[in-house]
């Protein structure tokens, strides 16, 4: 099967979006929590859970808000669940 140029470039920009997003997320926490003097163990809970809200909340859901159609918390349940319809 192949793609088409669209869907090609829908799937890269995705892909940027994310790594963009969870890489933001993450630095942005591993610079809290080494000021912080964070464990270990709390600062990989706390990155990842960073990467994630960053990912989601504000990559995905918030900046692509032009190419998926809809209001920004539609957005951010059709990221969960795409095939649900508001």
């Amino acid at each position: 099967m192949r793609l088409s140029r669209k869907s090609r470039r829908q799937g890269v920009g995705s892909t940027i979006h994310c790594v963009a997003g969870d890489a933001t997320g993450i630095i942005l926490a591993a610079v809290i929590t080494a000021t912080l003097g964070l464990p270990m163990w709390l600062d990989l809970i706390v990155e990842y859970l960073a990467g994630v809200a960053f990912g989601l909340f504000i990559f995905q859901s918030l900046f692509m808000k032009s190419m998926m159609g809809g209001t920004y918390w539609e957005n951010v349940r059709k990221s969960f669940c795409p095939s649900s319809s508001p």
